[in-house]
């Protein structure tokens, strides 16, 4: 029987992927390199927690829908982080803001001719003209994270019927909400807290 490379029995610690991507990054290859880097967490290697509705609202300091008008990759200590600009159509939660930026961890850097992408298991891969809720958290309005990562981003799409429906980034089983409902559901969440 053939041996099969068996990722999970590796320990990428920074260093031995560092080492890894300076070898595929010397060597002669293709034009364009791609290499998915997965993380649980980007800042300390820890799962986020679960949140249901009221926790994610009682933990985000803006709750909106919103559009994704553009996207930008820059790099901070040799980390790439993608900048989404939101164009916000109506909030539930926050200051009123017409356009915020969210900061997702990974995200596309060039290195020489090749192209690194970087993607953070949990954090969502928005695309420009994409309608979503977003949950988000902190105080400046340029500088906004997903609350609880790929759970604060919840893609709008239309269902069958031609109804506009909403769907956790992160979730796997495809379930969808209504969005009037998930609207209606948040208002009163939102109202609650207040209380």
């Amino acid at each position: 029987m053939a041996n099969h490379f068996n990722p999970s029995n590796l320990s990428l610690t920074p260093l031995f992927i560092g080492r890894i991507m300076s070898e595929m990054l010397r060597s002669r290859g293709p034009a364009l390199f791609v290499f998915f880097f997965c993380l649980v967490s980007f800042a300390n290697g820890t799962v986020e927690e679960r949140l249901n509705l009221h926790l994610l609202a009682q933990k985000s300091d803006l709750i909106a829908i919103g559009r994704v008008v553009k996207l930008e990759t820059v790099v901070e200590s040799g980390e790439p982080w993608t900048l989404a600009t939101v164009s916000l159509e109506k909030q539930m939660k926050g200051a009123h803001e017409s356009v915020v930026q969210i900061r997702l961890p990974g995200g596309l850097q060039k290195i020489g001719n090749r192209i690194l992408v970087t993607q953070v298991e949990g954090v969502p891969l928005p695309n420009v003209n994409e309608r979503a809720v977003v949950f988000l958290s902190g105080k400046d309005k340029t500088q906004l994270a997903l609350t609880g990562l790929g759970q604060g981003y919840w893609k709008i799409d239309i269902d069958q019927e031609g109804k506009e429906v909403a769907r956790k980034s992160e979730g796997q089983d495809g379930s969808r909400i209504h969005l009037d409902s998930l609207v209606l559901e948040v208002q009163r969440v939102v109202r609650d807290l207040k209380q």
